[in-house]
């Protein structure tokens, strides 16, 4: 037999992500230090998938400039 589960809806806030994240239910995604305090930019990876899995990489990106150019 199913085990049925009642779930109530609340309000997204980051409070609520961080007692999720507690009780290891999801995961935060946090920029690294490095990208926050860049001086001109860095790259830092988070989250890299097994090659079983398929080959895939989450990565944070920090640039300080005035010129933003898109490509």
């Amino acid at each position: 037999m199913k085990k049925e589960t009642l779930l109530e809806p609340r309000k997204a806030s980051l409070n609520l992500f961080t007692e999720l994240e507690k009780l290891k239910l999801i995961k935060l995604i946090r920029p690294a230090k490095k990208t926050l305090e860049t001086k001109t930019g860095a790259v830092s990876r988070f989250c890299v998938s097994s090659a079983k899995s398929g080959a895939r990489t989450l990565m944070g990106a920090g640039k300080k400039t005035q010129d933003i150019k898109l490509s």
